[in-house]
């Protein structure tokens, strides 16, 4: 990770806006100071790169009702960083504002963003999600970041000279193994509760309770005896269900018995009262014989008739039919007569209602009306040629008339129309002289400007006006003969069309009387033909019916019943028949069945008896299975108290294997607090940190220092190997100041190999005080931290010390303004 732009305002002393471009040529050397005397805000400016990637400090609070890096008399603060990681570009931001941009007012929430430059994408702008999507951007939390970016002021100098306890709260707080401590107490906790997971399983084993072998081979023997007397209980109910159940049917046989007796009785009832309708199914049976002979004649008798259609649809004999063909005759020849002698008079109110002559009537009328519609046809034709002469004549003169009517239209209104334009000139005609052109027309004369007077207006208009009503009056000639003309001969056309229609209903009217003349005069014959033949099968009819019995056609009609009902009939007699039958079969039946039951024999007790011993032994027999299904519930609950006992023995010696493992463990890494576990990491992480400071240590001391820790000491302390003392091992405790900030500054440097993990780390600020070192010393840190820069870093050293000033070259200088605030100049500065 690479710091590489950095924009802020209103940090502590730093009031207003300032910005440092990190990628600027200065920093071209890996090595810059952040120099100003003691208070000026040279740590302001971390607090500003802190705040613009996760919102805090390490040293000041901010919160919505707190924020103690804005400056003060401010509304507002803001800090944004470019970074570079893994070959993108990042900005990420955070400001806060007081209420309505006012000094005094209250704190608002602060606003926090993450945007990759390299595709413009916005990764996060939400407050709760912001420090997740900075960790995944720079691969560090916020406590990794101030242990390898940014170093804080005093942090190792506090480590080397705190308590032991102290010192490992401390560096686990800075190397992160405060997991180990976890572990250890997770380890001891999972130790614990495996451990009461056996004695919980001891003690269920141990409440599980089972029959020793005589007491479960007597509740076996109690078992069998049981089994037997349910079982004898049981054929004695069933014997007497058997005995229940025959008395019973002895019973239902003897009822049924009765039942056919008292249905014999009503039979017998049904019988007399059948016997009417049966008499008179005899004489329907008797009537049926002459059937045939009346169908034939009746049939026919019926086509006969269906020749003459208005008989067909009624009953009717010869002697009517003989009188209707009388009438029919008389119809047709007053119909006759009106046709072919209209003037002999009009027919009776009688000779009115007959159809013919009703035909006739309306023939008469249809010719009367299409004779009085020729003259007015006539009469028509006339109008509407003279209108249509009018209309040409109409028409020809406007054609004559409105070319020169029209021309004289227009110099009539360009003259009213000049007469008004020379009129508005009233005072510019006054100015005209003669010779000279006029400005409106260019005319050299000028008539009306020497007293010539004016046309009037009032007459122009008025000619104008007759002009135009000419014209009018010749249109509205034209429109109105050609109204006319239309007028005429749409009349004559509605004459046209009822003419047509009154030939037509001539035709019709005669077509329909010669039809119904003609369906007449065939009536009158069908009907004189179709009444010598009626009579010939209507005697024959005669004869059939006195051979039969009957007198005449109506007695025999009065006899004979329709097939529905001498069906139901018929069927009334063959279900008393079969009635009769199934009554005797079913008598005879149950007195076998009964004779047959009673031979059985099984009891000479009453029903009564039987039902109460059954219902003794019954109560009996529901005890004995209860008292069987106990014993049978005993013998299985030891069945599974066996089974249960066995597999919880199989699961305590799991437990016992799984505890003994946990023991093991907890006997290594375990305890309450997970001191142990976490004491021994730390002296891991120790180790590992010496390692990683010692290269450092050694470029600084010139191969003179070395540090080391042994497992066995009882201390998170380093000692001192002091190479030109014959490797002679001090307490850090004898070092010098100097020594000391020597030996910090390499544990920081150490210190941030290890914190960054897999992330190269290019920008390093440290926050030390190098005033406790003498000349040489102090040659040695600043060449070891420029070394760094050949591996790509950017180091930054926070110091107040004059002679940081005199050997580092690139500087960003904090000075101090009136009221408590400063200024940055220097190297960067934007």
């Amino acid at each position: 990770m690479r710091i590489l732009f950095l924009r802020f305002a209103n940090i502590n002393s730093l009031a207003g806006e300032w910005a440092i471009n990190f990628e600027d040529p200065a920093f071209r050397d890996g090595l810059f100071a952040l120099t100003g005397p003691t208070g000026s805000g040279k740590t302001s400016v971390l607090d500003a790169l802190s705040l613009a990637l996760y919102g805090r400090t390490v040293r000041q609070k901010i919160s919505k009702e707190t924020n103690e890096v804005m400056t003060r008399g401010t509304s507002s603060a803001l800090s944004e960083v470019t970074f570079e990681t893994h070959g993108q570009r990042f900005l990420c931001t955070w400001s806060q504002h007081r209420a309505r941009a006012k000094t005094g007012g209250n704190l608002q929430p602060a606003k926090r963003s993450l945007t990759c430059l390299t595709n413009g994408k916005t990764l996060c702008e939400r407050l709760n999600g912001m420090d997740d999507a900075v960790a995944r951007a720079t691969g560090m939390t916020f406590e990794q970041f101030t242990r390898s970016v940014l170093l804080a002021q005093g942090q190792f100098d506090a480590f080397l000279k705190a308590k032991d306890d102290e010192r490992s709260g401390i560096l686990e707080q800075v190397t992160g193994t405060e997991i180990y401590s976890e572990i250890g107490a997770e380890v001891f906790a999972r130790y614990q509760q495996e451990r009461d997971k056996v004695a919980l399983l001891t003690q269920q084993q141990a409440s599980v309770r089972v029959l020793d072998d005589e007491s479960r081979a007597a509740l076996l023997c109690e078992c069998t005896a049981a089994r037997e007397a349910k079982r004898e209980l049981s054929d004695a109910v069933e014997r007497l269900q058997r005995e229940h159940a025959w008395l019973d049917h002895l019973n239902t046989l003897r009822g049924e018995l009765v039942r056919l007796q008292q249905e014999g009785v009503a039979y017998d009832d049904r019988v007399r009262q059948s016997a009417p309708v049966l008499e008179r199914l005899a004489r329907a049976e008797a009537a049926r014989a002459v059937d045939v002979v009346y169908a034939k004649a009746d049939a026919i008798r019926k086509l006969a008739w269906q020749r003459v259609k208005v008989w067909a649809s009624r009953p009717v004999d010869v002697a009517a039919a003989a009188a209707a063909l009388d009438d029919w005759r008389r119809e047709l020849a007053v119909a006759d007569r009106l046709l072919t002698h209209p003037e002999a008079g009009p027919p009776t109110a009688e000779e009115r209602g007959w159809p013919l002559v009703r035909c006739a009537l309306f023939s008469l009328e249809a010719n009367r009306a299409h004779s009085a519609a020729l003259p007015a046809l006539d009469a028509f034709r006339i109008n509407k040629d003279a209108a249509q002469a009018e209309r040409a004549r109409a028409e020809s003169e406007r054609a004559a008339r409105r070319p020169d009517l029209e021309s004289t239209l227009r110099l009539a209104r360009e003259k009213v129309e000049l007469v008004k334009r020379v009129a508005s000139l009233e005072d510019q005609r006054a100015l005209l002289e003669q010779g000279f052109p006029c400005p409106l027309c260019g005319a050299t004369e000028h008539p009306y400007s020497s007293g010539i007077p004016l046309p009037e207006l009032a007459a122009a208009q008025k000619e104008l006006d007759g002009i135009e009503q000419r014209l009018r009056n010749l249109e509205q000639a034209v429109e109105a003969a050609r109204g006319a003309a239309e007028s005429a001969e749409a009349a004559l056309l509605r004459q046209e069309n009822a003419v047509r229609v009154f030939e037509q209903g001539l035709r019709d009217a005669q077509a329909r009387y010669e039809s119904s003349r003609e369906e007449l005069k065939e009536r009158i014959a069908s009907g004189e033909e179709v009444v010598r033949e009626v009579q010939a099968v209507t005697d024959k009819l005669k004869a059939a019916l006195v051979s039969a019995g009957f007198s005449n056609e109506p007695h025999w009609l009065d006899a004979r019943w329709n097939d529905k009902d001498v069906a139901r009939s018929q069927a009334l007699k063959e279900e008393l028949a079969q009635t009769g039958s199934s009554l005797k079969g079913r008598r005879s039946q149950t007195e076998e069945l009964l004779s047959r039951k009673m031979s059985e024999a099984l009891t000479q007790r009453s029903i009564e008896e039987v039902l109460a011993e059954r219902t003794e032994k019954r109560a009996a027999l529901e005890q004995q299975t209860q008292r069987v299904a106990d014993l049978q519930a005993a013998l299985k609950a030891d069945d599974e108290a066996v089974l249960l006992r066995r597999e919880q023995g199989t699961a305590l010696e799991a437990q016992k294997a799984l505890f003994a493992h946990w023991e093991s463990l907890n006997s290594w890494i375990g305890g309450e607090n997970g001191a142990r576990f976490k004491r021994y990491a730390q002296g891991i992480t120790l180790r590992r940190l010496l390692q990683m400071a010692n290269p450092h240590l050694a470029r600084m001391t010139r191969d003179r220092y070395e540090m080391a820790w042994a497992p066995e000491s009882q201390e998170l302390l380093p000692e001192m190997i002091d190479r030109e003392q014959g490797d002679v091992r001090r307490a850090v405790s004898n070092l010098s100041g100097g020594e000391t900030f020597l030996v910090s500054l390499a544990l920081a440097l150490g210190l941030s190999g290890m914190a960054s993990g897999q992330l190269r780390v290019d920008s390093l600020f440290l926050d030390e005080g190098f005033g406790t070192l003498d000349e040489d010393a102090l040659d040695t840190a600043l060449e070891t931290l420029a070394g760094l820069q050949r591996q790509g870093k950017l180091i930054g050293i926070i110091s107040h010390v004059p002679a940081i000033k005199e050997r580092v070259r690139t500087q960003i200088q904090i000075v101090p303004q009136a009221g408590g605030r400063s200024i940055l100049r220097g190297a960067g500065i934007v």
